[in-house]
């Protein structure tokens, strides 16, 4: 978890290279957290240039990831 509230804070002050890093480590540690995949998803797509394929990427799996824990 401190991987993921560190990812918020550099998503917040818009450093969003270091938010795609500590969200990467966070999903490492829980790789089913939906939150975190969409997390890092919107950081993907506020870097310069912005990473729309990994963005959608990690989009579709947390929906994946919600689906599964919705059953």
């Amino acid at each position: 978890m401190e991987k993921a509230a560190a990812g918020a804070e550099a998503l917040q002050a818009d450093k969003f290279t270091e938010a795609v890093q500590l969200y990467t480590a966070a999903i490492q540690q829980h790789p089913s957290s939906p939150d975190y995949y969409i997390k890092r998803s919107t950081a993907h797509q506020r870097k310069t240039p912005p990473d729309y394929a990994a963005a959608l990427h990690d989009a579709e799996i947390a929906v994946v990831a919600a689906m599964r824990r919705a059953r």
